[in-house]
């Protein structure tokens, strides 16, 4: 257990809570005494810029400039003793969530302070009591009453409305509140995967914003001496970072220079080729469909799929692969059903008309890349996002509300030079899909979203005409099967 640092919940928190506290209306608080009440209007819940819940609610007071949210929130919260901010989970969310641990097991951790209270998992704690299964648990002692409540809310409460950003952010509050533990307990904890929970790491360490920790504590509770790898320009830095995540739990406890590092990355690489070519790699479910194939000789019944995530080649040649998945999807879709396809900004035009002869256009989604500016020397621009086409099959409407501005989880290329950030597809996926409904993938490169499917227990049907990169895939399903045997 890691005392954490001082930190302030940010305003925009306790703006919802006084909002759900109080309810909609003018209300009166007493906030300075002696004087006159603050009144406080409230219009009802919202999001601010960054899809991160706030209100739209205003205050008024003759010395304003002297009262903070947080202390309006707290004093709701003594004159409102009854009011009740989060809303208790129905029987109906307890029994997926129940479901879900019968069937994948927990894959997340329940949250205690050092008495023993839970902060966050409740839901989860009940359900594998009642199931009878091992309940992971993280203890983290020295949070203020604010700051236990606002964890809850990130981490339980708003799990599944969370945007890629604001899980970023509850990642950021994990890396402060316990910098020792490793990056996968803290991924596990906050739905990020632990190469970007390292990148964060990394960037917050630059800042001094937490300190550099020679030992960190793994999920077994034992403390592990962690590798240095000496850089000595920005570059070099960033080559360094990617290494260290490269060789993950196999690097040396001790310093490394730069190309030592980048050698031993390859060398485990390779080895892990080769073991795995060595045997067939059973796939980790019959859910999860990889094929060595054509898109369009995929069987798929018609009008049965939610949601196709198409990510073809953005050079000139492959243009017509996009009409060709459109017309494609057009059929198997279900009606209401989405498609969402990554493509280059560069012949954006010509993608836009060809795949709209076939499905309706919804939207585009801008994720924001997390390494800065890509330079695209035809046009002399510094690109800084990655556009997704949000087609639809039918009324021209999501099913859910979805930000169309994300924060990118991060160059994860280590399976196909193409590779996307699973951390995206697997808010996509997740808040598109429903668990065991299948999602498709016609153009399969690394094989992320069979991997983020496998995760959160949809099925998936992914094909690539490359035997290699086929081959890569099964790979890595192997691999995430692994990886959740040991996490049991």
């Amino acid at each position: 257990m890691i005392a954490p640092p001082e930190m302030t919940p940010r305003p925009g928190w306790f703006k919802f809570r006084i909002a759900q506290a109080l309810g909609p209306g003018e209300h009166r608080v007493e906030v300075v005494t002696p004087g006159p009440p603050v009144l406080v209007v409230v219009n009802g819940p919202d999001y601010d810029e960054r899809d991160r819940p706030t209100a739209d609610i205003q205050a008024y007071h003759p010395d304003l400039d002297g009262i903070s949210w947080q202390d309006i929130w707290e004093a709701v919260r003594s004159q409102y003793p009854s009011a009740s901010p989060r809303p208790q989970a129905g029987e109906g969310e307890y029994q997926a969530v129940k479901d879900s641990i019968a069937t994948f097991g927990a894959l997340q951790r329940v949250i205690e302070d050092e008495a023993g209270n839970v902060i966050a998992g409740r839901l989860r704690r009940r359900a594998c009591a009642e199931l009878g299964v091992h309940c992971p648990t993280e203890v983290i002692s020295g949070l203020t009453a604010d700051q236990k409540e606002q964890l809850s809310f990130e981490l339980d409460f708003c799990r599944k409305h969370l945007s890629l950003a604001d899980k970023r952010r509850a990642t950021e509050f994990m890396l402060q509140a316990t910098p020792r533990n490793t990056d996968r307990v803290i991924g596990r904890a906050c739905g990020l995967d632990h190469k970007t929970v390292g990148g964060i790491r990394g960037a917050m360490e630059e800042r001094g914003e937490i300190p550099q920790v020679e030992e960190r504590r793994a999920g077994d509770g034992k403390l592990y001496k962690f590798p240095k790898v000496v850089a000595d320009t920005r570059r070099e830095l960033e080559r360094a970072r990617n290494g260290l995540l490269a060789l993950g739990e196999d690097a040396p406890a001790k310093p490394l220079g730069l190309r030592r590092a980048e050698e031993q990355v390859r060398r485990k690489k390779a080895l892990e080729r080769k073991a795995f070519r060595a045997q067939t790699p059973v796939l980790p479910d019959d859910s999860i469909q990889i094929v060595h194939s054509d898109f369009r000789d995929l069987m798929i019944e018609d009008d049965s799929v939610p949601l196709f995530l198409p990510d073809p080649p953005y050079d000139r040649e492959s243009l017509p692969l996009y009409e060709e998945v459109a017309r494609f999807a057009a059929r198997k879709l279900r009606p209401g059903g989405i498609l969402l396809a990554y493509h280059g900004v560069m012949y954006m035009p010509e993608i836009l008309a060809m795949m709209t002869r076939h499905l309706n256009f919804v939207w585009q989604v801008s994720i924001i890349f997390e390494a800065g500016n890509r330079y695209v020397q035809d046009r002399n621009i510094l690109s800084q996002y990655r556009p997704v086409l949000v087609l639809s099959k039918g009324k021209p409407r999501m099913p859910v509300a979805l930000p169309d501005v994300l924060y990118g989880g991060g160059s994860q290329k280590d399976t196909h030079p193409w590779q996307q950030s699973i951390e995206e597809e697997m808010f996509f996926i997740e808040k598109l899909t429903n668990p065991g409904e299948l999602v498709v993938s016609p153009f399969g490169g690394g094989f992320t979203t069979a991997a983020a499917c496998y995760r959160l227990g949809r099925r998936c049907l992914s094909g690539d005409i490359d035997a290699e990169a086929v081959q890569k895939g099964l790979e890595r399903l192997a691999q995430e099967r692994e990886q959740r045997e040991n996490n049991k």
